[in-house]
């Protein structure tokens, strides 16, 4: 029977112990009272029982009293028992030895002999157990007791035998053999000393059990009584019942067990309606306490995920980067067997398909499935283009993917049965979606899923819009404003970028200078909307003759340039005529006077530094410039250009 510590003492348990030392008091006052008795000679007291029996009944009384003082009454506690043990042994010592007066004839021994009250066997015995109980129990320390039980059972049967005997008149129950039968004040009060000792140590497990909250101790609470009342009732009535002649003796015996296991019966039938019904709750609680956990977990999980979505952000990743990462964390969190990103394939053309891309993937994902995913589903196939085709940017979520009314065969063969369809961006020129699927058993998307994914779009379409944001700006810094084409900044660059490449692999490069003749004319005489028009269409012209490769420039005013990749020395005549070409283009778009200048230079064979290909380039422009206007003032001084 273990011994809880002290530390886990409850206030339940002081007043339990403070019950038996009143228990305890009251025997001892009984005792004195007793003894009082014997003194003053008064026959009803001394017929009760032996002296010595009164006076242990004193002593053992008073050390019970003692027992809510705590361990500094131990050592007191410890002699008063002693002494109780030690008369009890002394009586069935002498016993043995036949003494004509043993010690219950130290008091009082001539009204002891007189009236033949001496102390019963069974009495000795059960003051023997008594008193070492009350030493083992609290005659030190608490903790690492013995295991006292079966000698409190044993005080309470040698003790209860008689007290029944003395209720029902059954002599051979109340002497247990004896000449002498034990007096039922005496049976009482060993009863109620065995009580006692047991409520007095309330941190024990039998006392525990008796007074817990927990269902061992509410079925004991209801049983007891009724197994210790019942019985004594009906059997009580049944002798009573049989002495008056109304019933025979079987079928008293027959109605006390009948009356027993109806009483004791339900009583426990009872008892098991309330431990059902209390597991019943019990399980409900638990239900819901394990589910509150696990959405506690869920949206701390949850939380988690957001904030390591944020995070990335804030690190200098690629968006696309961010939203593969994105993908991964959402689906860590929220139960998903395959996870991926949808881009567009053939966009405007007549066999557009929506192509996932794996990110995640569960062991209950086949090869076959992930095939079958990963292959993507064409235009009108799948609930992928329904969220496509939206006019705004909304997330789908189903979680019966085989019911609905489109859907992709394919997905439903391998097994989805749930999916989750969030959009990104739904730019015309990008489209990207995260993706979702559950498969084999359909799991239901909760309102947690949902939101972690429209936080985690909302995060993405961020990154999107801020490299968008960044492409506008840089190319806004690196393109002429009119033209579109590149501007000086990007030239310089494009330049370093493209020497550095030509080294690395061997190969050619080529900077065209050009500068465009009679833009200033046109603006003073047609305006500068005029002068603007000229500067686009040489601009469309220039784009309409070089090769897709080769990057143009304006490079400010009537300054274009030219960035040709593997041209050598050997295509400068090819270059020029494409030059004379795009002049031509404007000639006949509205601008007959317009003419340019053109110089070449290349690298490795001219120059290996970008400042000297445009120096040289610009110089063979300027060459070109005032070779043309020497030409042109010659056949004005002989009349054949009038116009200069």
């Amino acid at each position: 029977m273990p011994v809880l510590n002290d530390d886990a003492r409850r206030p339940l348990d002081a007043r339990i112990e403070r019950v038996a030392a009143l228990l305890g008091a009251l025997v001892g006052v009984v005792g004195v009272v007793v003894l009082l008795g014997w003194a003053l000679a008064v026959p009803a007291l001394m017929g009760s029982m032996n002296p010595v029996s009164a006076l242990v009944f004193a002593l053992a009384g008073a050390a019970l009293w003692q027992v809510p003082h705590g361990p500094r009454r131990a050592p007191v506690i410890a002699g008063l028992g002693g002494l109780v043990g030690v008369i009890g042994v002394l009586k069935l010592i002498g016993a043995a030895l036949h003494t004509p007066m043993g010690v219950d004839g130290l008091l009082f021994p001539a009204r002891v002999a007189a009236l033949g009250s001496g102390m019963t066997l069974t009495t000795a015995a059960a003051f023997t157990l008594l008193g070492v109980v009350v030493v083992l129990q609290h005659g030190r320390a608490r903790g690492g007791l013995p295991p006292l039980l079966p000698l409190l059972l044993a005080l309470l049967l040698l003790s209860g035998l008689p007290l029944l005997g003395a209720l029902y008149g059954a002599p051979p129950l109340q002497s247990l053999g004896e000449a002498a039968p034990m007096t039922a004040l005496t049976a009482a009060l060993l009863v109620l000393l065995g009580t006692a000792l047991i409520a007095s140590r309330p941190e024990r497990r039998l006392m525990q059990v008796l007074t817990g909250a927990g269902p061992g101790g509410g079925l004991a609470r209801r049983l007891l009584p009724f197994a210790v009342l019942v019985p004594l009732i009906l059997g009580a009535l049944a002798l009573n019942a049989e002495a008056r002649g109304l019933v025979s003796s079987p079928l008293g015996a027959g109605l006390l067990v009948a009356g027993t296991i109806a009483g004791v019966g339900g009583a426990l039938l009872r008892s098991a309606f309330v431990l059902h019904d209390a597991h019943l709750a019990r399980r409900r609680a638990d239900t819901s306490a394990t589910e509150q956990a696990r959405e506690a977990a869920s949206v701390e999980s949850y939380t988690q995920a957001i904030r390591d979505v944020a995070q990335l952000l804030q690190a200098d990743l690629d968006p696309d980067e961010v939203a593969e990462r994105t993908v991964a964390t959402l689906c860590r969190v929220t139960d998903v067997d395959w996870g991926g990103l949808v881009r567009i394939e053939g966009r405007h053309s007549q066999a557009e398909w929506a192509v996932p891309t794996t990110i995640w993937k569960t062991g209950a994902v086949t090869a076959e499935a992930e095939q079958v995913i990963s292959q993507g589903v064409p235009r009108g196939q799948g609930l992928v283009w329904l969220v496509i085709d939206r006019p705004q940017a909304q997330a789908l979520y189903v979680d019966e993917y085989a019911r609905q009314a489109i859907t992709a065969p394919s997905y439903v063969h391998v097994g989805v049965r749930s999916a989750a369809y969030v959009p990104l961006s739904l730019h015309p020129g990008q489209v990207l979606m995260f993706v979702a699927f559950r498969l084999h058993a359909p799991r239901p998307w909760t309102a947690l899923d949902r939101e972690l994914f429209a936080a985690a779009a909302r995060f993405v379409a961020v990154a999107l819009e801020r490299r968008e944001h960044l492409q506008y700006m840089r190319e806004a810094a690196l393109k002429d404003g009119l033209t579109g084409l590149g501007n000086r900044r990007a030239f310089d660059d494009d330049l370093d970028k493209e020497l550095a490449r030509a080294q690395r692999h061997g190969h050619a490069v080529g900077v065209l200078m050009m500068d465009l003749d009679g833009l200033k004319a046109i603006n003073d005489t047609w305006g500068h909307e005029r002068g603007d028009a000229l500067l686009l269409s040489f601009a469309r012209a220039l784009a309409t003759t070089f090769r897709r490769g080769d990057r143009l420039y304006r490079l400010g005013g009537d300054e274009y340039a030219a960035l040709l990749t593997h041209a050598g020395p050997e295509h400068r005549d090819i270059v020029l005529s494409r030059v004379r070409h795009a002049i031509e283009i404007v000639r006949t778009e509205g601008f007959p006077e317009a003419d340019v200048s053109a110089g070449i230079s290349f690298s490795p064979a001219e120059a290996t530094r970008a400042h000297d290909l445009v120096r040289r380039a610009d110089a063979r422009m300027y060459d070109e410039k005032r070779a043309r206007r020497a030409a042109r003032h010659a056949r004005w001084q002989s009349g054949s250009d009038p116009t200069i």
